[in-house]
């Protein structure tokens, strides 16, 4: 065996973890859980994985208990094809009994292939492995047809994706692709793309999109070409108003108000409508021009219209001044209309998220839905959370109705204190959600990831350590191992991953 495994991984015991992922895997020759360089990382890959065989739940063969201890070996194996050792995680994804799992952990070794330039070895392994799922094996191509895009095999691409038979996957993978090309600037392509899908009005979704992105470049009269292409059916008009809703913004955005207010009144459906207007009221707000904005809301005819524009307008504004005012003329609108309920809600979360926690606060109070209330308590929360009003934000959090926005709000509390090194305390506010099948392992592990997403990663697998659960541990570092590897995080990539191959190992 080559003696370097692990030599690098820092107070880590690299001889132990070392023995771990041989044993695991029963390999020969593994040189490291670091990345490979570019040249290095071309190796042979298994010319015939395992064909499927494996099994679903199933009493006196197959326990559910074995099955979750397959869960974190999946992410183990994307980690392993992301640090460029394919073979070895071929090895381990041959080992895995539990279906679903196992297909996972294939299309994760496809995708780690395709991102490394293999194309011909994901094509060969996507195409030699039966799948019991199919919807795995779309995820699959598509990473593929995603590489090929932007390698500019356009063409190839579109081929490979046509041969997924799942209409809702293959569209799915479709609509991915189109919207990739328009991010690309390759509209033309973008749009040949779009025009072959034809499933539950997804191609006005698409078509929607590519307009948007246009827009986003200032392309405007190129979107609106395209918006208008979109069909007037009761399936797609909704995509038709919110593409032109999205031009009329961005039109606002870049000074040309009149323009974007004539594109608006174009708009037949008052609630589109006013949520065109509501947008570039905030514009004029944003610019200064609060009066005006406010007299551009109060044209709206629709009774039932206006919330909505008041809401959209309350998103943009961060100036309590002119958030009383929309306060002031938001209790005006009748109690008990159906669009009341989402426009309090949102103008609470402007508030919190202006600084204003008191006001938010009365304004939820007056929100009748519990819906509604607990999804601008939850965001109030949030905002706390980041002025670290601790206390009172877990004191708000305590009278959320909603058990998953509870939890989730608890999760804000957490990592947010686990930021600032409190990680004892985030620790033990974890520990008293007592929501979900799980219970307060499943929240470590929200924990850890809110805390990824932020780039807070030594409190993220503090967090991810105080996992009880083996299974659910060694998952969630696997995954946060992989996260570190594409945020350039190496070490602390190999920190992740030595404790989640031990348990593996030893279960």
């Amino acid at each position: 065996l080559e003696t370097n495994l692990l030599l690098q991984v820092n107070a880590m015991q690299p001889r132990n973890v070392f023995l771990t992922l041989v044993t695991l895997c029963g390999l020969v020759g593994i040189a490291s859980i670091y990345p490979k360089s570019q040249s290095s990382a071309q190796v042979d890959v298994k010319k015939a994985p395992a064909q499927q065989i494996c099994q679903i739940w199933q009493e006196n063969t197959l326990s559910k208990r074995d099955a979750m201890k397959e869960r974190p070996l999946a992410e183990i194996a994307g980690y392993l094809a992301m640090v460029g050792q394919y073979d070895q995680a071929l090895d381990l994804v041959d080992r895995m009994k539990y279906c679903p799992f196992k297909d996972l952990a294939l299309g994760g070794v496809i995708s780690g292939l395709a991102k490394g330039g293999q194309i011909d070895h994901a094509l060969q392994l996507a195409n030699t492995y039966t799948f019991r799922y199919s919807e795995e094996k779309a995820v699959a191509l598509g990473s593929i047809a995603k590489k090929l895009v932007r390698t500019g095999q356009y063409d190839q691409a579109l081929e490979l994706v046509s041969t997924i038979k799942n209409d809702f996957h293959r569209v799915r993978e479709l609509d991915g692709m189109a919207y990739s090309l328009a991010q690309a600037g390759q509209f033309d392509q973008a749009l040949q793309v779009a025009n072959t899908i034809n499933l539950y009005g997804m191609q006005a979704s698409t078509l929607g999109r590519i307009a948007a992105t246009l827009a986003e470049a200032g392309k405007y009269e190129q979107a609106l070409k395209i918006a208008n292409t979109i069909a007037n059916t009761d399936e797609a008009k909704s995509y038709k108003h919110e593409a032109i809703i999205n031009i009329a913004d961005k039109l606002a955005s870049s000074g040309q108000i009149d323009r974007a207010l004539q594109l608006a009144n174009t708009i037949q459906r008052g609630y589109h409508k006013a949520d065109a207007l509501g947008r570039i009221a905030g514009t004029l707000a944003k610019a200064g021009q609060f009066d005006r904005a406010l007299q551009l809301v109060k044209t709206i005819q629709i009774d039932a219209a206006k919330p909505i524009a008041l809401g959209r307008f309350a998103e943009s504004l961060t100036e309590a001044k002119q958030l009383e005012q929309v306060w002031q003329m938001a209790k005006t609108i009748k109690v008990g209309s159906m669009e009341q309920q989402p426009m309090l809600s949102r103008i609470a979360i402007s508030f919190a998220s202006s600084g204003q926690i008191d006001r938010a606060l009365q304004v939820a109070s007056t929100i009748k839905h519990d819906d509604g209330k607990a999804l601008a308590l939850h965001s109030i929360v949030s905002s706390m959370a980041k002025a670290r009003q601790y206390d009172r934000a877990k004191e708000v959090t305590s009278t959320i109705k909603d058990d998953n926005l509870k939890a989730t709000a608890f999760v804000y509390i957490a990592a947010s204190l686990a930021e600032t090194g409190k990680v004892a305390e985030a620790v033990q506010v974890v520990s008293s959600i007592q929501y979900g099948p799980s219970r307060p392992d499943r929240w470590f592990s929200e924990t850890a990831m809110e805390l990824a997403e932020a780039k807070q990663y030594n409190p993220a697998l503090q967090m991810a350590n105080a996992i009880g659960d083996e299974s659910e541990k060694a998952w969630t570092l696997a995954d946060l191992a992989k996260r570190l590897v594409e945020a350039g995080q190496t070490e602390l990539a190999s920190q992740a991953i030595a404790p989640a191959l031990k348990i593996v190992q030893a279960n």
